[in-house]
């Protein structure tokens, strides 16, 4: 039978509040980027998979056996639940993602994601009027994580 020592349950809490900042930071840079210009669409399309990223993060995070107790152990409060911030998260990076989705050029089913530049097929592009509200959800994550 394996015993699960302190530290074995630390490191992943660790790591994941080292992600969370990471995420805030990160995310702060993206909307920053997007408030001061232009973006393409290739730049959407990795911040989807970043988000979508932490996503599977957190869900994995979460899958660690023990880890909501510990957590509540490790902070010496048995009122705060880990799982309940986590998911909280996700939904907010979810509404990211959903928010994506409802600024995205379509056609139909199909992501209108290049568009004809003269001779040459460019990523579409979004101006900083077409991001502001992506840019507002994204401001609901940093400021989530930073309470």
């Amino acid at each position: 039978m394996a015993i699960i020592i302190e530290s074995d349950l630390r490191d992943p809490y660790e790591s994941f509040k080292k992600r969370a900042a990471s995420l805030e930071g990160r995310l702060q840079n993206d909307h920053d980027t997007m408030a001061a210009g232009d973006i393409d669409a290739d730049f959407i399309r990795a911040l989807t998979i970043y988000i979508n990223n932490a996503m599977t993060y957190i869900d994995n995070f979460l899958l660690i056996p023990g880890i909501v107790q510990f957590v509540k152990d490790y902070e010496n409060d048995q009122t705060y639940d880990i799982s309940v911030e986590a998911t909280s998260l996700k939904a907010l990076l979810q509404a990211v993602i959903d928010e994506i989705k409802v600024r995205f050029p379509v056609s139909g089913t199909y992501l209108l994601y290049a568009e004809w530049v003269g001779n040459v097929i460019q990523p579409r592009t979004l101006t900083p009027a077409n991001t502001s509200t992506i840019r507002t959800v994204i401001n609901a994550v940093t400021a989530f994580i930073g309470t």
